[in-house]
């Protein structure tokens, strides 16, 4: 992407992302074409291509915003997950969120990540395990906190629980929307917080 010299290319930018955004989760990474993002947007090719080369350059920038999306919404928790009951308030926020949507707009990533089994192309499956680290990173980032503190055992690998953690969230959260059950994310979740609490953490 080239960046806008302008507040009006600024604009115009914002826009293709946000329409980027909701026709790929809407569609999916194949099913979301050029033409469907620029109306959505309410831009002209001619401006799209004096930003972005193809729409190839949106996907790695679709899924970077959904993780800093979900990293918003959960701030408060995450901010705080190097502390006792950090994790436990992070699942229930995730079950919360989840409660609220109905489970009718789960989780992005995890919804974009599923879609690139359909669409593997070098660009998508790319983005994808850029943002699964992205959000793996925030979960590390607490657990490195509980670990300086003594609260994580000094042995365990705080790369490898993060990874555990957000299997648990986004496989928990696959199922009950697939069901309809919410109580698959609730089990899953304390699935995973039942290996952190082996380590000391909680």
């Amino acid at each position: 992407m080239r960046t806008p010299a302008t507040e009006r290319g600024r604009i115009v930018v914002e826009r293709i992302i946000v329409s980027a955004s909701e026709q790929i989760y809407q569609q999916g990474l194949h099913g979301a074409t050029l033409d469907d993002i620029l109306a959505g947007a309410e831009v002209g090719r001619g401006q799209f291509y004096r930003y972005f080369d193809s729409r190839d350059d949106l996907v790695p920038i679709v899924f970077e915003r959904e993780v800093d999306n979900w990293a918003r919404r959960h701030a408060s928790e995450l901010a705080r997950l190097g502390e006792p009951g950090g994790f436990r308030r992070l699942a229930q926020s995730l079950v919360a969120v989840s409660t609220r949507s109905r489970l009718q707009r789960w989780c992005p990533v995890a919804a974009l990540a599923v879609d690139v089994v359909r669409d593997p192309s070098p660009v998508a499956v790319a983005a994808r395990r850029a943002a699964i680290h992205r959000m793996a990173a925030h979960l590390e980032v607490g657990l490195l906190a509980a670990q300086h503190d003594g609260r994580l055992d000094p042995t365990a690998d705080p790369h490898r629980l993060a990874n555990t953690f957000l299997a648990c969230f986004e496989g928990g959260l696959l199922v009950a929307v697939a069901t309809g059950e919410l109580t698959a994310l609730e089990d899953a979740l304390e699935a995973a917080l039942a290996v952190l609490a082996g380590h000391g953490v909680s």
